[in-house]
């Protein structure tokens, strides 16, 4: 099964033993297509809320059709979670520490096919190494990102509009791209294999596309996603795209 990331903002979320609140954000890994941490927002008030990152493994079940995010923690546990002072970046150091803090392993990326990644888990025995460059450069906020413009290599077209997600993994499968600016109608997918390599930004993202190709990619039909054929059609689109461009 695969969702549209943004239609999951707003699920509530259970711990173990009560409801802690509800999905406020992502931070998202654009260097390894995935969601690296969900954003609960613990208060019931919008003037005096906490927002805790929750990383995607403590996600012990997902319902379709709006139901709860259920996790394998206990209210407490989130509670007294790390607070984040600066909500504009992560650091390795706070990675580090809110892991600790679940008693969740260093942070390990895992390939598609299953396999972990060649990856140096960062602690904080080992952070001493890093020196000052302490932020970790590829996440991003989800609500910083979704409305990024698109270019191409040969111009730019349209906005994101967000990603498509597939919440057993939390990979990021599909970019959602508006080429008209606001028009639903116009919402293509592109699988997430083109968005080109580091460095990124939150104000623009850059496809290994040219605009032709754009603007013959698969619409966007938020009714079928639940369909095997469909998301078929959409994958053999970009496998016979690269068939053609190699």
């Amino acid at each position: 099964m695969i969702s549209m990331l943004a239609d999951l903002v707003g699920r509530e979320v259970h711990a173990v033993d009560a409801r802690v609140g509800v999905l406020k954000d992502f931070w998202i890994d654009l260097s390894l297509r995935t969601v690296r941490y969900l954003v609960i927002r613990t208060s019931k008030s919008w003037m005096n809320h906490t927002d805790v990152l929750i990383a995607p493994e403590a996600v012990c079940s997902f319902h379709s059709d709006h139901g709860p995010v259920e996790l394998n923690l206990s209210r407490r546990q989130i509670e007294a979670s790390p607070k984040l002072e600066d909500s504009s970046y992560l650091s390795r150091l706070y990675e580090s520490i809110l892991r600790e803090h679940y008693q969740w392993p260093p942070f390990q990326p895992v390939l598609a096919n299953g396999e972990l990644a060649p990856w140096e888990p960062f602690t904080r025995q080992n952070l001493w190494q890093i020196g000052n460059d302490d932020r970790l450069t590829n996440l991003y906020r989800f609500s910083d990102v979704s409305c990024a413009r698109v270019f191409c290599v040969n111009g730019e077209k349209g906005h994101m509009e967000g990603f498509l997600v597939r919440p057993s993994s939390w990979a990021l499968t599909h970019i959602v791209i508006d080429l008209n600016n606001w028009l639903p109608s116009s919402w293509v997918l592109v699988d997430i294999s083109f968005l080109a390599r580091p460095p990124f930004s939150k104000d623009c993202i850059h496809l290994e596309l040219r605009l032709e190709d754009l603007r013959r990619a698969p619409k966007l039909d938020v009714s079928r996603l639940h369909e095997k054929s469909y998301v078929q059609s959409v994958e053999h689109h970009f496998i016979d795209l690269r068939r053609r461009h190699s």
